[in-house]
This record gives structure tokens, sequence and C-alpha cells, in this order.
């Protein structure tokens, strides 16, 4: 199983429909596939990322 600090993927469809209802998760923008971008625009996507300084 998971544990702290692990990694994991996640879909991008699936990413957007958490954003909607609220539940956005943390991510590594800089490891996120440009393919993510047809889901939600780079605003949201920053608004979460954790590796931007």
């Amino acid at each position: 199983g998971l544990k702290d600090g692990d990694g994991w993927c996640v879909c991008a469809s699936w990413y957007a429909k958490a954003v909607e209802a609220g539940k956005g998760c943390p991510i590594f923008l800089k490891r996120t596939h440009k393919n993510t971008l047809k889901h939600l625009p780079i605003e949201t996507l920053k608004k979460f990322a954790i590796d931007l300084s």
C-alpha cells in the first residue's frame, strides 16, 4: 500500500472532476503531462502545484 510521501498517478479527466468537486489534491506540475491542459487550464493547475516557486 501507499505510505506517507509516496507519489501516485491520477488520470487527467478524473483529476479535473475532483477539482470541479472542490477536492483537487496537490500536484507536481513539472511532472504533469501536457495533455492535462485538454481538461484543465494552466491557471487552475498552478493553484494546486507544489513544485513552483
